[in-house]
């Protein structure tokens, strides 16, 4: 009898195509750094239902009034932009009274009594005190001091920081992002704290790279020492100061007044000692502080320790909190933030509990870009992300700021990568030390934009 190839032949074609139309519904495979390609047989003739979270805003269309104070009802996909004719990215107050920076602009008039203090919290968009340092000195510019403020007693990106010169030896960096067991009585709000081991020091010298960093007026060193000890301060290369502070669990100070252009630190019988960083900066004058912490995506905040970050503000207090994330989360396919957004809410709350007294403000998600079809392009699930992170302010009565729009919007981070000089690491995703100078100088109109009307100006 004659075999029927014909039929084998139709038979494998069928199954063939019966494997392949099954094999597109598979989902992305993610092994390692791998990735596998989604096939979709399908694709040609499939019906796509046009998603609107995969666009972009609406074209800007000038606000009309001088001040943004938004209500607790208003939608939070913002579909107008929030800038003045003069190119001025406002701030977006979401407290119900519109009175979500009174305590810094406040402060802003004791400015020449006594320090008034910014922290910046963020993850790797700020690292090395990229985008703070040119914010710190516009600010101190206009309104006087000088000095870094605060550096961690060790530091990955000590090498390509700029605004000072930092060396350290033996300090093991605990941190929230990397470590599991920690010491829950030792979390501030930098996210991280430091334990010496035998032989360690660290050295902090001014720069001048920027304005107001050659010298500081004020060295304060923040510690907990259970046990017995000894630390030796040096000021300007000169002697050492021997001190030895008192055995106990609570936080500890030792502060150095005067002309200060270094400070060397050593200590000696370290076991029981933890340290949580130095500040340099004027006792009067604008202090900016920089707690980037790379890989974190801000949700990490929820474990800082409520009764120490009262203790520090004794020593170290903030008339405003700048939050800055989001690029830690963002991925691609993912338009969902809901989740990160209730966590994030609860941080915001959690950080109002610490610091009770300071004004928090949420820095959207910078442009960041993928290849497309035409070359790099924002992703879309940017948009998204800063939809949430609006959400975040409006639902904690705090205050907004739209960096996305503050660097051009759609697309920037490609004109970013683009200039000359480089402004953004060919990640599509980090600006460089250059490119924080066009946002940071967007950041403090919108900080004078506010403080003028405050002061009837």
């Amino acid at each position: 009898m004659k075999k029927d190839y014909l039929n084998d032949v139709f038979k494998t074609l069928l199954w063939t195509l019966l494997f392949l139309v099954l094999f597109s519904f598979v989902p992305e495979i993610k092994v390692g750094s791998f990735t596998s390609r989604k096939v979709d047989m399908l694709s040609d003739i499939r019906l796509v239902k046009p998603q609107s979270h995969a666009k972009g805003p609406d074209r800007p269309v000038i606000a009309d009034s001088d001040t943004l104070v938004v209500k607790r009802d208003t939608v939070v996909r913002q579909k107008k932009p929030v800038h003045k004719p003069n190119g001025v990215v406002l701030f977006e107050d979401y407290s119900e009274d519109g009175s979500g920076l009174n305590r810094f602009c406040h402060a802003l008039d004791e400015v020449k009594k006594r320090p008034v203090r910014i922290a910046f919290l963020g993850d790797s968009f700020i690292e090395a005190d990229i985008l703070t340092q040119n914010i710190r000195e516009e600010l101190q510019e206009r309104f006087g001091g000088g000095g870094v403020g605060y550096v961690p007693m060790a530091s990955m990106t000590a090498g390509f920081r700029r605004t000072v010169r930092h060396q350290f030896d033996h300090w093991s960096t605990v941190s929230t992002v990397s470590h599991t067991k920690l010491d829950k009585n030792s979390i501030f709000i930098a996210g991280q704290y430091f334990i010496p081991e035998d032989g360690v020091s660290a050295t902090f010298k001014g720069t001048s790279s920027l304005k107001g960093l050659s010298a500081f007026g004020s060295a304060k060193f923040l510690f907990v020492n259970r046990e017995n000890t000894e630390i030796r301060l040096a000021i300007n290369k000169e002697d050492a100061r021997v001190y030895k502070p008192l055995s106990a669990d609570s936080l500890q100070c030792i502060e150095i007044e005067g002309e200060i252009s270094s400070l060397d630190i050593k200590l000696s019988h370290p076991s029981g000692f933890t340290a949580f960083g130095v500040y340099l900066n004027d006792k009067t004058g604008i202090c900016v502080d920089n707690y980037s912490l790379r890989g974190t995506s801000g949700t990490n905040l929820s474990q800082v320790n409520v009764s120490l970050s009262r203790e520090m503000s004794r020593y170290v207090d903030y008339d405003l909190i700048v939050l800055e994330y989001g690029q830690n989360v963002v991925s691609k396919d993912v338009y969902d933030y809901r989740a990160y957004t209730d966590r994030m809410i609860k941080v915001v709350r959690h950080l109002k509990e610490c610091y009770p007294d300071s004004d928090i403000l949420i820095m959207g998600i910078g442009d960041r870009s993928r290849r497309g079809t035409n070359g790099f392009e924002t992703m879309p699930e940017i948009y998204e992300m800063i939809a949430a992170q609006r959400k975040i302010a409006r639902d904690t009565k705090s205050v907004f700021w739209d960096t996305f729009m503050a660097m051009g919007g759609e697309n920037s981070m490609v004109s970013y990568v683009e200039h000359k000089p480089v402004w953004a690491n060919k990640d599509y995703t980090h600006i460089t030390h250059a490119g924080g100078r066009p946002i940071a100088k967007k950041f403090v109109e919108a900080l004078m934009y506010r403080y003028n009307q405050e002061s009837g100006l």
